[in-house]
């Protein structure tokens, strides 16, 4: 019985270290160093050719609810971190263009006793395998000068969508974004002379 019961809590803390995992979302940057992105202030977004009928490979269609979701927190993030919308007709100091791809996995879990749990994959040595589904998803945000139409930054974040609560997982990884975009436009700041 005491044997059980030990495999059963080690079968727990395995489950959350994995689901822990599943979880864990990265946030990267990446800027062109000769640019001085301390000079940008206002903003539009790139005209993009997004063809919704394309799935990326193995993965989530796009979805119209998401994208409208991402340019309205974009937005909102850049007005509070003070950048200024370009106004129709007039050119920004720079444009934003993003793209974010879904795709469903399982995580395996080993798990214990008899029968045949939910999300059963097979047996492996000592006991069943579980699968445990999750989406992953990976936004990204370009920010291209306008004068050049050079990309000047890269950022990127990947977190496990939550479907029964898709805006705020999504809020999430814009607000990361941009708040890394305006961190390394501070940084350009500090390294411009004075």
């Amino acid at each position: 019985m005491r044997l059980k019961n030990a495999a059963m809590v080690v079968t727990i803390g395995l489950l959350g270290v994995l689901l822990g995992t599943a979880a864990k979302a990265d946030t990267k940057s990446e800027y062109d160093h000769k640019y001085n992105l301390a000079k940008v202030s206002t903003w539009g977004f790139l005209k993009q050719n997004q063809n919704h009928d394309q799935a990326p490979r193995n993965g989530i269609r796009p979805n119209e609810i998401w994208d409208r979701d991402i340019r309205d927190d974009i937005g909102v993030k850049l007005a509070s971190d003070g950048f200024t919308k370009a106004a129709d007709g007039q050119e920004p100091d720079f444009q934003v263009a993003y793209h974010m791809a879904a795709m469903e996995g399982y995580y395996p879990y080993p798990g214990w006793g008899w029968g045949r749990p939910w999300g059963f994959w097979g047996y492996r040595g000592w006991g069943p395998v579980w699968a445990v589904p999750f989406t992953r998803s990976t936004l990204v945000v370009d920010i291209v000068d306008t004068k050049s139409n050079q990309l000047v930054w890269r950022g990127y974040d990947n977190r496990t969508i939550d479907f029964n609560h898709s805006d705020k997982t999504i809020g999430q990884s814009v607000n990361k974004l941009m708040s890394r975009f305006s961190h390394d436009v501070k940084e350009s700041r500090k390294k411009q002379p004075h």
